[in-house]
């Protein structure tokens, strides 16, 4: 099944503006935007409506997160600390050796051939399939929308529903290319089913899952995972190996400013109380199990952020703004060799990043 990626060749304003014209002026494109984004902002304002004090509510998690970011060196190494205690953490370089290319190792080195990916934005930015498929290793995305637009080489139109911008003709078109008949636009029910048994085989035959993550619990070393679809935690479990990267302004300091952070988290975002699936991952698989899983981190710290930087993070729940990375991700090492190592194209301007990474 071929898996397409979006191109990471860099977009000119002349480029940009005369893209923007044209989209500007799809009557489908912007009905199909509006109308999604519509209903999210509707949802929101009713699911926040009946929340008692929600307004408090938002001041207490602005106040915790100024807080933890102001304090944001205690708490990574408090987290570094107890995922260390809960299993095994190895802290790779700062910065490597050689410049940020889009070079991943090769598949001699990681043994890996096909990695599944739940939603990661953070994967968006860096082009990380690219760098995937430059290694000769087969990115899929497990993220219902993001599969989609992966299999139309686009990127994604919006953070929560990256495929908003197609209709069902579009996908039903795509999946049919896929499984070598057309599949009927109006059945839904069978364009879905058609899309996780296709999914299915993949996530049995991955040898890693990428995900992203929404918060890491300082506390007790805790990733916590927000989902709607179970494809996180199938892209967590199933495979040999888990990287999870994250933007380590996500950093909660303790279980208590997290709940106060998920309260809010799918209400400012779908306008649900809580999403469907809500994981917190801590350390191994415990002995005696069938499955042992060692866990590992990489914490990066940047450049540090502005008061500017804070604010809009401290602010933003509902936004989920796409934040910086640094020039390159770390080299993971299984039993004392590299099996993995993840680099940029170019250098960002910022960023405070985290790899967290757990093997079988």
């Amino acid at each position: 099944m071929n898996q397409p990626t979006t191109p990471t060749t860099p977009v000119s304003v002349a480029n940009f503006r005369h893209s923007a014209f044209i989209a500007i002026e799809d009557v489908r494109l912007q009905s199909a935007i509006e109308g999604a984004t519509g209903k999210f902002r509707l949802s929101r304002e009713a699911a926040l409506a009946k929340m008692p004090l929600a307004e408090s509510r938002r001041d207490q998690l602005k106040a915790i997160r100024a807080e933890t970011l102001a304090n944001l060196d205690v708490y990574l190494r408090q987290f570094e600390q107890q995922a260390t205690a809960a299993g095994r953490m190895s802290t790779g370089p700062k910065r490597p050796n050689k410049p940020a290319t889009s070079s991943c190792a090769s598949p001699n080195s990681t043994g890996v051939s096909l990695v599944t990916k739940s939603k990661s934005m953070v994967t968006e930015e860096i082009h990380l399939n690219t760098a995937l498929e430059e290694a000769g290793i087969q990115p899929v995305e497990t993220d219902l929308g993001e599969w989609i637009i992966q299999l139309a080489d686009e990127p994604p139109s919006h953070i929560i529903g990256p495929a908003i911008h197609k209709t069902r003709q579009q996908v039903a078109a795509l999946f049919s290319e896929q499984v070598g008949r057309e599949l009927p636009a109006d059945d839904i029910p069978q364009l879905t089913a058609e899309a996780r048994r296709l999914l299915r085989q993949k996530f049995l035959q991955a040898g890693m899952g990428i995900s992203g993550g929404n918060m890491l619990i300082a506390e007790t070393g805790t990733l916590v995972l927000v989902e709607n679809e179970g494809n996180a935690r199938l892209t967590t479990s199933a495979p040999a190996v888990h990287v999870a990267l994250v933007g380590i302004e996500k950093m909660a300091r303790t279980w208590a400013d997290a709940a106060v952070w998920l309260s809010l988290l799918a209400r400012s975002a779908t306008g649900q109380p809580m999403s469907i699936y809500t994981s917190f991952i801590t350390g191994p698989v415990p002995r005696g199990r069938p499955r042992r899983v060692a866990r590992s981190a990489f914490l990066f710290a940047g450049q540090r952020p502005s008061p500017t930087f804070g604010h809009a993070v401290s602010g933003s729940v509902g936004v989920h703004p796409l934040w910086g990375v640094p020039e390159c991700l770390p080299r993971v090492s299984r039993g004392g060799r590299p099996c993995l190592w993840l680099s940029l194209q170019r250098p960002h301007r910022r960023g405070y990043f985290a790899a967290v990474v757990r093997q079988r």
